[in-house]
Order: structure tokens, then C-alpha cells, then sequence
């Protein structure tokens, strides 16, 4: 938890406010890099810990860079008016731990928008066009629309399957017959009525 902030450079900056006295820019300089250096571990053994899904140490370093940026806050607060080198690196090192927390917190609450699932569409292409279109009209009933593009490039990878022209693919269902222009949707109808059906006809659990 404490390992930020037993960094030479935020011992730098703890003396400064302590004592009122200005640091050298060259020292706090280099102490900074390695300080950025150390944040950016951080992130890198995040990613190494979402690889191997193991997000109670995606937590914890989370809650470092929080505790870090708390104290950071807190030399900021102490430090004096004459202090112009130290303060500006605090403000720097303020602003790289917010970024990094947010990148983390990204990672830590949002897991699947960075590993994708692997599914294996058993349709067509253009049963998979209908079926988007379908849960497209389906989504855009409320205020909050989604398009199409984001549909197809949200599910595309998921299904591993690429494509470009679906535009194409939809003129292609609307010139079928009109008693059959929903094939696919059809027959997921038919099928999870024949499931709900089978369902009923088993006898109650005594």
C-alpha cells in the first residue's frame, strides 16, 4: 500500500513542505522519472494480472494509486507559498496518478471490454445481419440509441466473424417474400416455445 510513498521522490517532497525550503529542479526531476517509472509498473502488472484473471490484485493496485493520490493531496495542501518547483512537481505527480487510476479502475470495473469471449456462430452471414438488425430495433426503442456500426463491431469479434457491406446483406433480406423475410428470428421463436413447451409438460418436482 505504502510503496508510492516511500519513493525518494515523495520523501523529497514530504521534507519540502516540512521544512518550508524549495527543492532543486534537476533532483526532483530525476526522482520524478523514477517515481513515473513506478507508476507505470503498476499499470503493466495490472495487465499481467488481467491475463491471468486474477482481479484481487487488479484491486489492490488500484487502492495504491488511491492512497497515493490522497497523500499527494495532502503535501499539496502544506505546501508553501515559495515552495513554486515543489508544488509544480505535485501537481505533476497528482495528475499521473489520476490517469493511471483511471486506467486501473477501467480494467478493474469493465474486465470484458478488454478480453474478449469466443463464440461460434452456427448460422449464416446474413442470419447473423438479421439477427443484429433485430436487436437493433429491439435497443433502439428507448431514448438512448445504439447504431449499427456499434452493434456489428461489439459482436463481430465475439463471433469472430467480419463484416464489412451488411448494408448489402439487409437489402438482400428485404427482397425475400414477405411471409419469410425473418427467417432466423422465426425460427429462435420457434424453438424457445418448443424449450417453454417441453418445460411445461414435465411434471412438478414433489
Amino acid at each position: 500500500m505504502k510503496e508510492l510513498i516511500s519513493t525518494n521522490f515523495f520523501h523529497s517532497l514530504q521534507e519540502a513542505s516540512k521544512t518550508g525550503i524549495d527543492k532543486n529542479a534537476d533532483l526532483l526531476q530525476n526522482e520524478y522519472e523514477d517515481f513515473a517509472d513506478l507508476i507505470f509498473s503498476v499499470g503493466s502488472d495490472c495487465e499481467r494480472c488481467l491475463q491471468r484473471e486474477r482481479t484481487d490484485n487488479r484491486i489492490i493496485c488500484h487502492n495504491m494509486l488511491v492512497y497515493t493520490h490522497v497523500e499527494l493531496n495532502g503535501l499539496k495542501m502544506v505546501s508553501g507559498k515559495n515552495m513554486k518547483i515543489s508544488s509544480f512537481y505535485v501537481e505533476k505527480a497528482i495528475e499521473l496518478v489520476d490517469k493511471q487510476m483511471c486506467y486501473i479502475a477501467d480494467i478493474v470495473d469493465c474486465p470484458l471490454r478488454h478480453k474478449t469471449i469466443r463464440l461460434k456462430w452456427v448460422g449464416t452471414i446474413i442470419d447473423y445481419v438479421e439477427w443484429v438488425y433485430g436487436l437493433h430495433e429491439f435497443l433502439n426503442q428507448t431514448d438512448e440509441k445504439v447504431s449499427l456500426r456499434t452493434l456489428f463491431d461489439t459482436f463481430n469479434p465475439i463471433f469472430d466473424i467480419e463484416v464489412k457491406d451488411y448494408a448489402q446483406y439487409f437489402r438482400n433480406i428485404k427482397i425475400r417474400s414477405k411471409g419469410d423475410r425473418t427467417t432466423l428470428l422465426d425460427m429462435q421463436k420457434k424453438l424457445l416455445i418448443e424449450r417453454i413447451e417441453k418445460l411445461d409438460e414435465k411434471p412438478p418436482k414433489k
